[in-house]
């Protein structure tokens, strides 16, 4: 867990879906992941950093993901899914996200992110523009 307090400005309500649960009659961990990515991805559209990925013709990929379930989430439901900026850095940018269930207000689940820009073409990680980068870090605060 990061240790300054994560700022989540764009929460995202998702109901739980029937076929999202295990046999064990609770949501599936695989799909915590998915919970993360829409939120992430929401986070990215709504502040307008994918659009300024787009306009340079770059490309970010989730290079790593970890999730740490902290309690079971059962049908139905409905969860808040967010994600927040952690640090910024030269090629990458860490995220941290969050699962609340919405009933009770309670973190299901907690993870962390890298993300990286990259060239769509050579496929390798490559600076974030500077002008991106300011957005990311105006995203910090």
């Amino acid at each position: 867990m990061p240790s300054q307090e994560i700022i989540y400005k764009y929460p995202l309500e998702i109901p739980i879906h029937w076929g999202d649960q295990d046999a064990l009659g609770h949501v599936n961990n695989v799909i915590f992941i998915r919970y993360f990515e829409s939120a992430r991805v929401h986070m990215l559209e709504t502040a307008g950093i994918w659009e300024k990925y787009r306009d340079a013709g770059l490309f970010v990929v989730l290079a790593k993901i970890e999730c740490n379930f902290l309690k079971s989430i059962y049908y139905p439901e409905t969860i808040i899914a967010q994600c927040g900026l952690v640090k910024v850095g030269n090629s990458s940018v860490t995220v941290e996200h969050q699962v609340i269930i919405k009933s009770t207000g309670e973190i299901a689940a907690t993870g962390q992110g890298i993300m990286v820009c990259a060239d769509p073409i050579t496929q390798k990680s490559v600076k974030i523009p500077e002008d991106l980068k300011q957005l990311l870090i105006k995203e910090l605060t």
